[in-house]
């Protein structure tokens, strides 16, 4: 691809110049090739790597680069005559180009290849040519040309001209480890292992499935010479070791660096285990550790926050537009990240909160009674600001579960892009007993995903108190959502739903009340159900359909509907009373 030159000048070189109109001074016109050039050939990357060009992704060029599709090509020719074809085409062999030739033939002896740009021989790293059995048929042989040749830089033939390699034989020691605990390995060899330097290599079948402590650490003791560490090839450094990492009857080969062994780890976290951690930053640093593990499907890891307060702001190196606590993992379904109660007490419920009205001054003396309220119950309290993101969130597969968790905002507005409690677009949660407080914008959030909110509370929130767009859905079992401006909103094709916890008359209603505007908005193709609920005096209406929503409820107590039950209005919209 050639430079493009400013439209209108004949310098091919000339560079872009800006324009400042207070010296009357015109800036550059870039002609249309300066902006399809440079995007052609990213699509050709793209395309000559064989990945579709997707406008959702924009590491597709990295990701072509990464795979080296381009360098792979396979064998059409003949024995000892390799032909292959490069797309795009090659018209020269330059210095260092790298070629991976999955091989049609098994060689008999010296070997040429033409790669597009003539036929040239193929040769051993020491320059003599390829002898029988160098090629292996449907084997891949790395290639990089030198100037003259091909060499072959994954040799790895029997023989050479300065005679036949040496082999070196090393009996690894091995042994059964006697240990009675967890995280502990106790490896007596016989005959004994008497010093332990760097490089020291052995290996023993474990005893006993590694469980959690502070960070997963384990330790080996060696013939009585002394704990050392136990390290995960591919750990995390803050977390080392992580459960499952060794379980009972695997059998691993442990290295030594000079302080600690390493082991190639079991991928699985096969039992139910819980890790405990304190601090923003250890929960970043769980979540990457845990990237390299899977949890098995009879497993739960469940994340115990230690009673404290969290935040406020992202975690250390994370953009601030980053959840406070972000979790991911494939295996989200399964993990639980739980706060810790105080002594004796339990997630409020819907008679525990203050709703003396929807006026600012209520909902704010509301507000400094409720979260006291909240702190005499939860022991831990995530704090968030009104930057753009979560104060605790989930990206990624799986449906995450949240439990027990306090979530605080500054209670002052942010004019949009905040939540307490939310999923990033298309992912899902699960919530027990969680309340969100004083976000400056949304309490629980989701877009385009599910979240499920059994006993959850939002309150004193300056936008929706639950909110569901993009197609999102709410389904929440007790709990409710008051003092915020709307209690529920769901917008562009959303869902909510609402029910008892145990499902019959007799369990825990839903409420949604004393909210400064609207009880529940279904807006944009949206729809609220409410069942078992209360819907009581809030600012301005209970329940609100607009713009092509619906609003309907069963066994529920509201006053105050827009539009009235059976009719149609605010454009095209519908409230529906069953029972």
């Amino acid at each position: 691809m050639q430079y493009v030159q400013p439209y209108g000048i004949s310098d091919p070189d000339a560079p872009y110049i800006n324009g400042d109109p207070s010296i009357a001074r015109q800036g550059s016109i870039p002609p249309a090739a300066a902006f399809e050039h440079p995007m052609r050939e990213l699509v050709h990357i793209i395309t000559d790597s064989l990945i579709t060009p997707d406008s959702g992704d924009l590491e597709q060029c990295a990701k072509g680069m990464r795979s080296q599709r381009m360098n792979y090509v396979e064998d059409t020719g003949s024995v000892n005559t390799l032909s292959v074809a490069l797309s795009p085409p090659l018209g020269f062999y330059s210095i260092g180009l790298p070629i991976r030739v999955k091989v049609a033939n098994t060689c008999t002896g010296p070997s040429t290849i033409d790669a597009g740009a003539g036929r040239v021989p193929i040769r051993r790293p020491d320059g003599s040519d390829t002898g029988a059995g160098d090629l292996v048929a449907f084997g891949l042989a790395e290639l990089v040309y030198d100037g003259t040749v091909f060499q072959m830089i994954n040799f790895h033939g029997s023989t050479l001209p300065s005679g036949p390699p040496t082999n070196n034989y090393y009996n690894i020691p091995y042994c059964v480890d006697t240990s009675p605990t967890a995280n502990t390995v106790i490896a007596n060899f016989s005959p004994a292992i008497t010093t332990i330097q760097a490089g020291t290599i052995f290996m023993v079948k474990i005893a006993n499935t590694n469980v959690a402590t502070n960070n997963g650490a384990s330790n080996i003791n060696v013939n009585g010479l002394g704990n050392k560490p136990i390290h995960a090839l591919g750990g995390h450094p803050n977390f080392p070791f992580l459960p499952g990492d060794m379980q009972a009857g695997d059998v691993f080969v442990f290295i030594y660096d000079g302080t600690q062994f390493w082991i190639y780890p079991n991928p699985l976290i096969g039992l139910n285990t819980t890790m405990n951690i304190s601090t923003v930053q250890q929960a970043s640093d769980l979540f990457s550790a845990l990237g390299r593990k899977r949890i098995s499907t009879q497993a739960q890891l469940t994340i115990q926050l230690a009673a404290g307060t969290y935040g406020p702001g992202a975690p250390a190196g994370q953009a601030a537009s980053n959840p406070t606590i972000q979790t991911y993992h494939a295996d989200a379904d399964r993990i639980w990240l739980v706060g810790t109660m105080k002594a004796g007490q339990v997630p409020p419920g819907v008679g525990d909160f203050i709703k003396s009205g929807s006026s600012a001054g209520q909902i704010a003396s509301d507000a400094a009674f409720n979260i006291q309220m909240l702190r005499a119950r939860y022991a831990t309290e995530i704090k968030f600001t009104n930057q753009q993101g979560f104060g605790v969130g989930h990206t990624g597969p799986g449906a995450v579960n949240y439990k027990n968790l306090l979530v605080t905002g500054p209670n002052t507005p942010s004019g949009g892009g905040s939540a307490g409690i939310g999923c990033a677009y298309g992912c899902s949660a699960n919530c027990w007993g969680c309340t969100v407080w004083g976000s400056g914008d949304a309490g629980f959030d989701v877009a385009s995903g599910t979240l499920y909110l059994s006993m959850c509370h939002a309150n004193c929130n300056h936008g929706d108190g639950m909110v569901a767009g993009f197609g999102g859905a709410i389904n929440a079992a007790g709990g409710g959502s008051y003092s915020n401006f709307n209690g529920i909103g769901c917008y562009y094709g959303s869902q909510f739903s609402s029910t008892t916890v145990d499902g019959t008359a007799g369990g825990a209603y839903f409420m949604s009340a004393t909210n400064q505007s609207a009880g529940a908005v279904a807006q944009g193709l949206s729809s609220i159900l409410m069942l078992y609920g209360y819907n009581i005096v809030n600012g301005s209406v209970d329940m609100m359909a607009t713009v092509m929503g619906c609003v309907q409820s069963a066994y529920c107590t509201v006053t105050n509907w827009s539009p009235a039950p059976g009719e149609v209005g605010n454009l095209n919209s519908v409230s529906i009373i069953y029972a």
